[in-house]
Protein backbone atom coordinates (compact mmCIF):
# COMPACT_ATOMS: atom_id res chain seq x y z
CA UNK A 1 0.00 0.00 0.00
CA UNK A 2 1.06 3.61 -0.47
CA UNK A 3 2.27 6.05 2.18
CA UNK A 4 -0.95 6.75 4.07
CA UNK A 5 0.65 8.96 6.72
CA UNK A 6 2.20 11.24 4.09
CA UNK A 7 -1.16 11.46 2.33
CA UNK A 8 -2.91 12.39 5.58
CA UNK A 9 -0.23 14.99 6.31
CA UNK A 10 -0.85 16.65 2.94
CA UNK A 11 -4.60 16.44 3.54
CA UNK A 12 -4.05 18.34 6.79
CA UNK A 13 -2.15 21.06 4.92
CA UNK A 14 -5.00 21.42 2.43
CA UNK A 15 -7.42 21.53 5.37
CA UNK A 16 -5.39 24.33 6.98
CA UNK A 17 -5.69 26.44 3.83
CA UNK A 18 -9.46 25.91 3.79
CA UNK A 19 -9.82 26.73 7.50
CA UNK A 20 -7.68 29.84 7.09
CA UNK A 21 -10.00 31.08 4.35
CA UNK A 22 -13.06 30.26 6.45
CA UNK A 23 -11.73 32.04 9.53
CA UNK A 24 -10.88 35.05 7.37
CA UNK A 25 -14.51 35.23 6.22
CA UNK A 26 -13.39 34.62 2.65
CA UNK A 27 -15.83 33.70 -0.10
CA UNK A 28 -15.54 29.96 -0.80
CA UNK A 29 -16.82 28.04 -3.82
CA UNK A 30 -16.76 24.23 -3.89
CA UNK A 31 -16.68 22.71 -7.37
CA UNK A 32 -17.38 19.02 -7.91
CA UNK A 33 -17.66 16.71 -10.90
CA UNK A 34 -21.11 15.39 -11.86
CA UNK A 35 -20.40 11.75 -11.08
CA UNK A 36 -20.99 10.10 -7.70
CA UNK A 37 -17.37 10.56 -6.64
CA UNK A 38 -17.37 14.26 -7.47
CA UNK A 39 -20.71 14.85 -5.75
CA UNK A 40 -19.57 12.91 -2.66
CA UNK A 41 -16.23 14.74 -2.50
CA UNK A 42 -17.83 18.16 -2.77
CA UNK A 43 -20.44 17.19 -0.18
CA UNK A 44 -17.80 16.07 2.33
CA UNK A 45 -16.03 19.42 2.06
CA UNK A 46 -19.37 21.22 2.34
CA UNK A 47 -20.19 19.25 5.48
CA UNK A 48 -16.84 20.17 7.00
CA UNK A 49 -17.44 23.86 6.31
CA UNK A 50 -20.86 23.58 7.94
CA UNK A 51 -19.22 22.10 11.02
CA UNK A 52 -17.04 25.19 11.43
CA UNK A 53 -19.97 27.47 10.50
CA UNK A 54 -18.29 28.77 7.37
CA UNK A 55 -20.48 29.99 4.49
CA UNK A 56 -19.88 28.48 1.07
CA UNK A 57 -21.44 27.91 -2.31
CA UNK A 58 -21.33 24.57 -4.12
CA UNK A 59 -21.53 23.90 -7.83
CA UNK A 60 -21.43 20.60 -9.74
CA UNK A 61 -20.00 20.62 -13.28
CA UNK A 62 -19.57 18.13 -16.09
CA UNK A 63 -16.26 19.60 -17.17
CA UNK A 64 -13.77 22.32 -16.33
CA UNK A 65 -12.81 24.16 -19.51
CA UNK A 66 -10.99 27.43 -20.21
CA UNK A 67 -14.39 29.01 -20.85
CA UNK A 68 -15.64 27.85 -17.44
CA UNK A 69 -12.44 29.07 -15.77
CA UNK A 70 -12.82 32.47 -17.43
CA UNK A 71 -16.26 32.76 -15.87
CA UNK A 72 -15.00 31.64 -12.46
CA UNK A 73 -12.25 34.23 -12.49
CA UNK A 74 -14.82 36.96 -12.93
CA UNK A 75 -16.89 35.71 -9.98
CA UNK A 76 -14.15 36.79 -7.58
CA UNK A 77 -14.31 34.04 -4.99
CA UNK A 78 -11.39 34.01 -2.58
CA UNK A 79 -10.96 30.22 -2.60
CA UNK A 80 -12.02 27.60 -5.11
CA UNK A 81 -12.06 24.02 -3.79
CA UNK A 82 -11.92 21.69 -6.79
CA UNK A 83 -13.13 18.13 -6.19
CA UNK A 84 -12.32 15.67 -8.98
CA UNK A 85 -12.15 18.52 -11.47
CA UNK A 86 -9.08 20.20 -12.94
CA UNK A 87 -6.56 17.37 -13.01
CA UNK A 88 -3.93 17.99 -15.70
CA UNK A 89 -4.84 21.69 -15.88
CA UNK A 90 -2.20 23.21 -13.60
CA UNK A 91 -1.18 26.04 -15.95
CA UNK A 92 -4.79 26.97 -16.68
CA UNK A 93 -5.68 26.99 -12.99
CA UNK A 94 -2.75 29.27 -12.22
CA UNK A 95 -3.48 31.54 -15.18
CA UNK A 96 -7.15 32.02 -14.34
CA UNK A 97 -7.34 31.59 -10.56
CA UNK A 98 -3.84 32.53 -9.40
CA UNK A 99 -3.21 30.92 -6.01
CA UNK A 100 -6.87 30.99 -4.92
CA UNK A 101 -7.54 27.28 -5.28
CA UNK A 102 -6.92 23.80 -3.93
CA UNK A 103 -7.47 20.58 -5.86
CA UNK A 104 -8.51 17.17 -4.51
CA UNK A 105 -8.02 14.61 -7.26
CA UNK A 106 -7.08 11.02 -8.09
CA UNK A 107 -6.35 11.13 -11.83
CA UNK A 108 -3.00 10.51 -13.51
CA UNK A 109 -1.13 13.80 -13.96
CA UNK A 110 2.44 15.07 -14.38
CA UNK A 111 5.07 14.86 -11.64
CA UNK A 112 5.07 18.66 -11.44
CA UNK A 113 1.36 18.67 -10.71
CA UNK A 114 1.61 15.87 -8.13
CA UNK A 115 4.14 17.88 -6.14
CA UNK A 116 2.19 21.16 -6.21
CA UNK A 117 1.45 22.48 -2.68
CA UNK A 118 -2.22 23.15 -3.50
CA UNK A 119 -2.92 19.69 -4.91
CA UNK A 120 -3.80 16.52 -3.02
CA UNK A 121 -3.50 13.59 -5.43
CA UNK A 122 -3.43 9.90 -4.51
CA UNK A 123 -0.71 9.10 -7.05
CA UNK A 124 1.80 11.30 -5.21
CA UNK A 125 1.76 8.89 -2.26
CA UNK A 126 1.97 5.56 -4.05
CA UNK A 127 -1.78 4.94 -4.37
CA UNK A 128 -3.29 4.00 -7.71
CA UNK A 129 -6.02 6.60 -8.14
CA UNK A 130 -8.03 4.23 -10.28
CA UNK A 131 -8.16 1.47 -7.68
CA UNK A 132 -6.84 2.49 -4.25
CA UNK A 133 -8.31 5.94 -3.62
CA UNK A 134 -11.28 7.77 -5.07
CA UNK A 135 -11.57 11.53 -4.70
CA UNK A 136 -14.10 11.16 -1.87
CA UNK A 137 -11.60 9.14 0.15
CA UNK A 138 -9.13 12.00 -0.19
CA UNK A 139 -11.85 14.55 0.62
CA UNK A 140 -12.70 12.49 3.69
CA UNK A 141 -9.14 12.86 5.01
CA UNK A 142 -9.30 16.62 4.35
CA UNK A 143 -12.73 17.05 5.95
CA UNK A 144 -11.74 14.94 8.97
CA UNK A 145 -8.72 17.19 9.46
CA UNK A 146 -11.05 20.20 9.44
CA UNK A 147 -13.45 18.66 11.96
CA UNK A 148 -12.96 15.26 13.61
CA UNK A 149 -16.71 14.69 13.84
CA UNK A 150 -16.67 14.05 10.08
CA UNK A 151 -15.48 10.53 10.84
CA UNK A 152 -19.19 9.79 11.13
CA UNK A 153 -19.29 10.28 7.34
CA UNK A 154 -16.79 7.50 6.64
CA UNK A 155 -19.59 5.63 4.85
CA UNK A 156 -19.71 8.18 2.02
CA UNK A 157 -16.29 7.41 0.46
CA UNK A 158 -17.36 3.75 0.41
CA UNK A 159 -20.34 4.75 -1.74
CA UNK A 160 -18.12 6.85 -4.00
CA UNK A 161 -15.41 4.21 -4.42
CA UNK A 162 -17.97 1.60 -5.43
CA UNK A 163 -19.66 3.99 -7.86
CA UNK A 164 -16.24 4.75 -9.35
CA UNK A 165 -15.74 1.00 -10.04
CA UNK A 166 -12.82 0.79 -7.62
CA UNK A 167 -14.03 -2.51 -6.16
CA UNK A 168 -11.11 -4.24 -7.87
CA UNK A 169 -9.96 -6.47 -5.01
CA UNK A 170 -10.81 -10.12 -4.59
CA UNK A 171 -14.54 -10.72 -5.10
CA UNK A 172 -15.26 -7.05 -5.86
CA UNK A 173 -13.77 -5.77 -2.58
CA UNK A 174 -12.25 -2.37 -1.83
CA UNK A 175 -8.50 -2.01 -1.41
CA UNK A 176 -5.85 0.58 -0.55
CA UNK A 177 -6.88 3.85 1.07
CA UNK A 178 -10.51 3.08 0.26
CA UNK A 179 -10.26 -0.01 2.47
CA UNK A 180 -8.79 2.09 5.29
CA UNK A 181 -11.88 4.30 5.25
CA UNK A 182 -14.12 1.24 4.91
CA UNK A 183 -12.60 -0.26 8.06
CA UNK A 184 -13.24 3.00 9.92
CA UNK A 185 -16.87 2.89 8.79
CA UNK A 186 -17.22 -0.73 9.89
CA UNK A 187 -15.69 0.01 13.30
CA UNK A 188 -18.14 2.89 13.73
CA UNK A 189 -21.07 0.59 13.00
CA UNK A 190 -21.94 2.43 9.79
CA UNK A 191 -21.21 -0.26 7.18
CA UNK A 192 -21.28 -4.06 7.06
CA UNK A 193 -19.95 -6.33 4.31
CA UNK A 194 -20.96 -9.80 3.12
CA UNK A 195 -20.84 -11.98 0.00
CA UNK A 196 -23.96 -12.06 -2.19
CA UNK A 197 -25.33 -11.61 -5.69
CA UNK A 198 -24.80 -8.02 -6.76
CA UNK A 199 -28.25 -7.30 -8.14
CA UNK A 200 -29.67 -3.82 -7.92
CA UNK A 201 -32.34 -3.74 -5.21
CA UNK A 202 -31.26 -6.81 -3.22
CA UNK A 203 -33.40 -5.80 -0.25
CA UNK A 204 -36.05 -3.62 -1.86
CA UNK A 205 -37.15 -5.11 -5.19
CA UNK A 206 -38.84 -8.30 -6.32
CA UNK A 207 -36.16 -10.70 -7.59
CA UNK A 208 -37.16 -10.39 -11.25
CA UNK A 209 -37.26 -6.59 -10.98
CA UNK A 210 -33.83 -6.54 -9.31
CA UNK A 211 -32.41 -8.63 -12.15
CA UNK A 212 -34.00 -6.35 -14.75
CA UNK A 213 -32.55 -3.29 -13.01
CA UNK A 214 -29.00 -4.69 -13.06
CA UNK A 215 -26.80 -2.99 -15.67
CA UNK A 216 -23.31 -3.93 -14.43
CA UNK A 217 -22.78 -6.16 -16.23
CA UNK A 218 -25.40 -5.35 -18.83
CA UNK A 219 -27.24 -8.62 -19.51
CA UNK A 220 -28.53 -8.51 -23.07
CA UNK A 221 -32.09 -9.78 -23.23
CA UNK A 222 -32.66 -9.31 -19.49
CA UNK A 223 -31.42 -5.88 -18.36
CA UNK A 224 -34.35 -3.51 -18.60
CA UNK A 225 -36.82 -6.30 -19.43
CA UNK A 226 -38.85 -7.34 -16.38
CA UNK A 227 -41.07 -9.71 -18.33
CA UNK A 228 -38.09 -11.63 -19.73
CA UNK A 229 -36.54 -11.84 -16.26
CA UNK A 230 -39.80 -13.08 -14.77
CA UNK A 231 -40.13 -15.75 -17.45
CA UNK A 232 -36.51 -16.92 -17.14
CA UNK A 233 -36.70 -17.25 -13.36
CA UNK A 234 -40.08 -18.96 -13.21
CA UNK A 235 -39.09 -21.38 -16.00
CA UNK A 236 -36.16 -22.43 -13.82
CA UNK A 237 -38.43 -23.11 -10.87
CA UNK A 238 -37.57 -20.06 -8.74
CA UNK A 239 -40.54 -19.24 -6.49
CA UNK A 240 -40.86 -15.46 -6.80
CA UNK A 241 -43.71 -15.01 -4.32
CA UNK A 242 -44.15 -15.77 -0.65
CA UNK A 243 -47.80 -15.53 0.31
CA UNK A 244 -49.08 -12.16 -0.83
CA UNK A 245 -45.75 -10.43 -1.45
CA UNK A 246 -42.93 -10.62 -3.96
CA UNK A 247 -39.72 -12.11 -2.56
CA UNK A 248 -36.51 -10.08 -2.62
CA UNK A 249 -33.03 -11.41 -3.30
CA UNK A 250 -32.24 -11.19 0.41
CA UNK A 251 -35.03 -13.71 1.09
CA UNK A 252 -33.73 -16.40 -1.27
CA UNK A 253 -31.85 -19.49 -0.08
CA UNK A 254 -28.25 -20.17 -1.04
CA UNK A 255 -29.47 -22.93 -3.38
CA UNK A 256 -31.89 -20.58 -5.13
CA UNK A 257 -29.15 -18.00 -5.64
CA UNK A 258 -26.89 -20.66 -7.14
CA UNK A 259 -29.68 -21.62 -9.52
CA UNK A 260 -29.95 -17.98 -10.63
CA UNK A 261 -26.23 -17.96 -11.43
CA UNK A 262 -26.74 -21.07 -13.56
CA UNK A 263 -29.65 -19.40 -15.35
CA UNK A 264 -27.48 -16.40 -16.23
CA UNK A 265 -24.44 -18.30 -17.53
CA UNK A 266 -25.73 -18.52 -21.13
CA UNK A 267 -26.32 -14.76 -21.10
CA UNK A 268 -23.05 -13.53 -19.61
CA UNK A 269 -20.50 -16.36 -19.55
CA UNK A 270 -17.96 -17.06 -16.82
CA UNK A 271 -16.44 -13.58 -16.89
CA UNK A 272 -19.84 -12.00 -16.28
CA UNK A 273 -20.48 -14.20 -13.25
CA UNK A 274 -17.48 -12.56 -11.59
CA UNK A 275 -19.34 -9.28 -11.96
CA UNK A 276 -22.45 -10.62 -10.26
CA UNK A 277 -21.07 -12.29 -7.12
CA UNK A 278 -18.98 -10.48 -4.56
CA UNK A 279 -18.86 -8.27 -1.49
CA UNK A 280 -21.94 -6.19 -0.81
CA UNK A 281 -21.72 -3.17 1.47
CA UNK A 282 -24.76 -2.29 3.57
CA UNK A 283 -25.23 1.18 5.08
CA UNK A 284 -26.58 0.30 8.50
CA UNK A 285 -28.03 3.72 9.34
CA UNK A 286 -30.29 3.74 6.28
CA UNK A 287 -33.84 2.35 6.49
CA UNK A 288 -34.09 -1.34 5.63
CA UNK A 289 -36.23 -0.78 2.55
CA UNK A 290 -34.49 2.34 1.32
CA UNK A 291 -32.75 2.38 -2.08
CA UNK A 292 -29.81 3.96 -0.25
CA UNK A 293 -29.15 1.04 2.11
CA UNK A 294 -26.98 -0.82 -0.40
CA UNK A 295 -23.85 1.29 -0.96
CA UNK A 296 -23.64 0.44 -4.66
CA UNK A 297 -27.26 1.44 -5.14
CA UNK A 298 -26.63 4.72 -3.33
CA UNK A 299 -23.80 5.38 -5.78
CA UNK A 300 -26.09 4.68 -8.72
CA UNK A 301 -28.62 7.17 -7.35
CA UNK A 302 -25.88 9.82 -7.09
CA UNK A 303 -24.70 9.11 -10.63
CA UNK A 304 -28.28 9.37 -11.87
CA UNK A 305 -28.74 12.75 -10.19
CA UNK A 306 -25.51 14.12 -11.64
CA UNK A 307 -25.91 12.70 -15.14
CA UNK A 308 -29.56 13.78 -15.41
CA UNK A 309 -28.87 17.39 -14.43
CA UNK A 310 -30.21 17.08 -10.86
CA UNK A 311 -26.94 17.16 -8.94
CA UNK A 312 -28.48 19.26 -6.18
CA UNK A 313 -30.54 16.25 -5.17
CA UNK A 314 -27.37 14.18 -4.94
CA UNK A 315 -25.70 16.75 -2.71
CA UNK A 316 -28.83 16.81 -0.56
CA UNK A 317 -28.69 13.03 -0.11
CA UNK A 318 -25.00 13.15 0.82
CA UNK A 319 -25.72 15.82 3.41
CA UNK A 320 -28.50 13.79 5.00
CA UNK A 321 -31.81 14.86 3.43
CA UNK A 322 -34.09 11.82 3.31
CA UNK A 323 -37.24 13.79 2.51
CA UNK A 324 -37.56 15.84 -0.66
CA UNK A 325 -34.13 14.88 -2.06
CA UNK A 326 -34.82 11.16 -1.74
CA UNK A 327 -38.35 11.34 -3.15
CA UNK A 328 -37.22 13.29 -6.20
CA UNK A 329 -34.01 11.28 -6.65
CA UNK A 330 -36.03 8.07 -6.97
CA UNK A 331 -37.96 9.64 -9.85
CA UNK A 332 -34.72 10.74 -11.49
CA UNK A 333 -33.29 7.24 -11.08
CA UNK A 334 -36.26 5.66 -12.86
CA UNK A 335 -35.82 8.03 -15.81
CA UNK A 336 -32.04 7.44 -15.81
CA UNK A 337 -32.48 3.67 -16.04
CA UNK A 338 -35.01 3.97 -18.85
CA UNK A 339 -32.62 6.22 -20.76
CA UNK A 340 -29.68 3.85 -20.29
CA UNK A 341 -31.61 0.79 -21.42
CA UNK A 342 -32.96 2.56 -24.49
CA UNK A 343 -29.60 4.01 -25.54
CA UNK A 344 -27.57 0.86 -24.93
CA UNK A 345 -30.01 -1.15 -27.05
CA UNK A 346 -29.79 1.35 -29.90
CA UNK A 347 -25.99 1.60 -29.82
CA UNK A 348 -25.42 -2.15 -29.74
CA UNK A 349 -27.83 -2.76 -32.64
CA UNK A 350 -26.89 0.13 -34.98
CA UNK A 351 -23.78 -1.05 -36.82
CA UNK A 352 -23.49 2.28 -38.66
CA UNK A 353 -22.40 3.89 -35.39
CA UNK A 354 -19.68 1.33 -34.65
CA UNK A 355 -16.16 1.53 -36.08
CA UNK A 356 -14.29 -1.69 -35.38
CA UNK A 357 -10.52 -1.21 -35.38
CA UNK A 358 -7.94 -3.90 -34.77
CA UNK A 359 -6.89 -2.16 -31.54
CA UNK A 360 -10.15 -0.64 -30.27
CA UNK A 361 -13.84 0.03 -30.90
CA UNK A 362 -15.15 3.53 -31.57
CA UNK A 363 -18.87 4.16 -31.12
CA UNK A 364 -20.46 7.40 -32.33
CA UNK A 365 -23.38 8.47 -30.13
CA UNK A 366 -24.19 11.83 -31.75
CA UNK A 367 -27.85 12.68 -31.25
CA UNK A 368 -28.39 9.82 -28.80
CA UNK A 369 -26.24 10.54 -25.76
CA UNK A 370 -25.51 13.92 -24.21
CA UNK A 371 -22.12 14.68 -22.70
CA UNK A 372 -23.38 14.20 -19.15
CA UNK A 373 -24.55 10.62 -19.78
CA UNK A 374 -21.54 9.54 -21.83
CA UNK A 375 -19.50 8.06 -18.94
CA UNK A 376 -22.35 5.90 -17.66
CA UNK A 377 -23.06 4.50 -21.12
CA UNK A 378 -19.41 3.76 -21.92
CA UNK A 379 -19.01 1.83 -18.66
CA UNK A 380 -21.97 -0.39 -19.53
CA UNK A 381 -20.90 -0.93 -23.14
CA UNK A 382 -17.41 -1.98 -22.05
CA UNK A 383 -18.90 -4.98 -20.22
CA UNK A 384 -21.02 -6.21 -23.13
CA UNK A 385 -19.36 -9.22 -24.85
CA UNK A 386 -19.61 -7.49 -28.24
CA UNK A 387 -17.18 -4.79 -27.05
CA UNK A 388 -15.45 -6.28 -24.00
CA UNK A 389 -12.29 -7.59 -25.70
CA UNK A 390 -10.87 -4.16 -26.64
CA UNK A 391 -10.70 -0.59 -25.36
CA UNK A 392 -13.89 1.29 -26.23
CA UNK A 393 -14.12 4.98 -27.17
CA UNK A 394 -17.62 6.47 -27.05
CA UNK A 395 -18.09 9.93 -28.57
CA UNK A 396 -20.81 12.53 -28.83
CA UNK A 397 -21.08 16.02 -30.27
CA UNK A 398 -21.63 18.59 -27.53
CA UNK A 399 -24.20 21.39 -27.51
CA UNK A 400 -21.36 23.84 -28.14
CA UNK A 401 -20.27 21.94 -31.25
CA UNK A 402 -17.25 20.24 -29.70
CA UNK A 403 -16.51 16.58 -29.14
CA UNK A 404 -16.73 14.68 -25.87
CA UNK A 405 -15.06 11.27 -25.50
CA UNK A 406 -15.53 8.70 -22.75
CA UNK A 407 -13.29 5.63 -22.92
CA UNK A 408 -13.03 2.38 -20.99
CA UNK A 409 -10.98 -0.78 -21.13
CA UNK A 410 -13.18 -3.68 -22.17
CA UNK A 411 -14.08 -5.97 -19.27
CA UNK A 412 -12.30 -8.92 -20.92
CA UNK A 413 -9.38 -6.92 -22.37
CA UNK A 414 -5.95 -8.40 -21.58
CA UNK A 415 -3.67 -5.76 -23.12
CA UNK A 416 -1.65 -2.93 -21.61
CA UNK A 417 -3.41 0.19 -22.91
CA UNK A 418 -3.65 3.04 -20.39
CA UNK A 419 -6.88 4.89 -21.18
CA UNK A 420 -6.09 8.05 -19.21
CA UNK A 421 -2.66 8.55 -20.79
CA UNK A 422 -4.03 7.69 -24.24
CA UNK A 423 -6.73 10.34 -24.02
CA UNK A 424 -4.29 12.90 -22.66
CA UNK A 425 -2.00 12.37 -25.67
CA UNK A 426 -4.89 12.39 -28.15
CA UNK A 427 -6.19 15.65 -26.66
CA UNK A 428 -2.76 17.28 -26.66
CA UNK A 429 -2.47 16.71 -30.42
CA UNK A 430 -5.52 18.92 -31.05
CA UNK A 431 -5.22 21.37 -28.12
CA UNK A 432 -7.94 19.66 -26.11
CA UNK A 433 -8.17 18.40 -22.53
CA UNK A 434 -8.04 14.72 -21.62
CA UNK A 435 -6.99 12.25 -18.94
CA UNK A 436 -8.19 9.75 -16.38
CA UNK A 437 -7.06 6.38 -15.05
CA UNK A 438 -5.64 3.21 -16.57
CA UNK A 439 -9.10 1.74 -17.13
CA UNK A 440 -11.23 4.84 -17.70
CA UNK A 441 -10.98 8.40 -18.89
CA UNK A 442 -12.52 11.29 -20.77
CA UNK A 443 -11.57 14.09 -23.13
CA UNK A 444 -13.02 17.28 -24.58
CA UNK A 445 -11.85 18.37 -28.03
CA UNK A 446 -12.84 20.54 -30.94
CA UNK A 447 -15.11 18.46 -33.16
CA UNK A 448 -13.41 15.80 -35.30
CA UNK A 449 -14.93 13.47 -37.86
CA UNK A 450 -14.90 9.86 -36.61
CA UNK A 451 -12.35 8.77 -39.23
CA UNK A 452 -9.95 11.52 -38.11
CA UNK A 453 -10.37 10.52 -34.47
CA UNK A 454 -9.70 6.88 -35.34
CA UNK A 455 -6.44 7.93 -37.00
CA UNK A 456 -5.41 9.96 -33.94
CA UNK A 457 -6.14 7.12 -31.51
CA UNK A 458 -4.34 4.66 -33.75
CA UNK A 459 -1.33 6.97 -33.90
CA UNK A 460 -1.16 7.25 -30.10
CA UNK A 461 -1.68 3.54 -29.45
CA UNK A 462 0.80 2.62 -32.16
CA UNK A 463 3.49 4.75 -30.55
Amino acid sequence: MGNLEALKAKASLIAEKIVEAAEGKKRILILGHIDADGISSASLIARALRCIEAPYNIRILNDLTPTVLEGLKDEEYDLYILCELGGGMLRLLENYLGSRWVLIDHHQVSEEELAHPSILNAWCYGFDGGVDACAATLAYFVSSAIDHSLRSFSWLPVVAALADKQDQGERRSLVGANKVVLEAAKEAGLVSESIDLLFYGRETRAVHEALAATTTPYIQGLSGNREACFNALTAAGINLRSGDHWRTLSELTKEEKQKIVEILLPYIGGRGVDELVGYVYTLLKEDEFSPLRDAREFGTVLNACGRMGKSGLGVGLCLGDRGYSLTEAEKVLAEYRQTINRVVKLLTEDETRIIKHQLFNLIVADGLVNAEMLGSISSILSAIPKFSDKPIFLTTKTKEGGLRISARLGAAYKGEVNIGLTLRKVAEKVNGQGGGHKAAGGATLAYLEPTKLVSLIQEVLGS
